[in-house]
């Protein structure tokens, strides 16, 4: 039981934390070598407490890959896979994102500004020091926001066409949607 509490909380705690609708119920993969049986035998309940889709609820001893796209969560004898298309809304973590690499950016100008002017020559030097110290800790916060910008891209692109098999049961084709056919940003 303490498996399945540990796994309702680890879900809830990554909705909250992306912020997803209350009601919206997710597609979830679980990896739990040994413990597979449990999640299926409690599949209703886990499904209820967690808010999830129990037609998009995939339980396997473990699985050949990591899903693509998707958030993993490990629990102490399970890893459980959210699909990041549903928890986040792309198009706002774009504008988020861009935001904050244009606030980087600025502060990265104003400060090497701000150290090319006679200030770095009036200025004490522990004064100019602490500027310099704070360009630094600038520098690798605005490759971040590029790298996890530019991740973003790659990340959430559609399958090639008839990439799924045809024939696929239409449960199968949905839970692979939601875990591989995230939108481009």
């Amino acid at each position: 039981m303490t498996l399945l509490m540990d796994a309702v909380r680890a879900i809830r705690n990554a909705r909250a934390e992306r912020n997803v609708e209350a009601g919206k119920k997710l597609a979830v993969m679980i990896a739990s070598a040994g413990k597979a049986e449990l999640f299926e035998s409690r599949r209703a309940e886990l499904a209820f407490l967690a808010r999830l889709d129990p037609e998009m609820l995939y339980v396997a001893d473990r699985l050949k890959a990591e899903p693509q796209g998707a958030l993993p969560i490990v629990t102490s004898n399970a890893t459980i896979y959210l699909p990041l298309a549903q928890l986040i809304d792309l198009a706002a973590e774009r504008e988020r994102l861009g935001k904050e690499q244009q606030d980087v950016s600025a502060q990265i100008e104003r400060i090497t500004k701000l150290l090319g002017s006679d200030f770095a020559s009036k200025a004490p030097a522990n004064v100019v020091q602490k500027e310099r110290d704070r360009l630094a800790t600038f520098r690798p916060g605005q490759r971040s926001c590029e790298s996890r910008s530019n991740g973003w891209v790659r990340r959430y692109t559609l399958p090639e066409a008839g990439s799924l098999r045809e024939g696929t049961l239409s449960r199968v084709w949905n839970f692979r949607r939601a875990f591989v056919c995230a939108p481009v940003l």
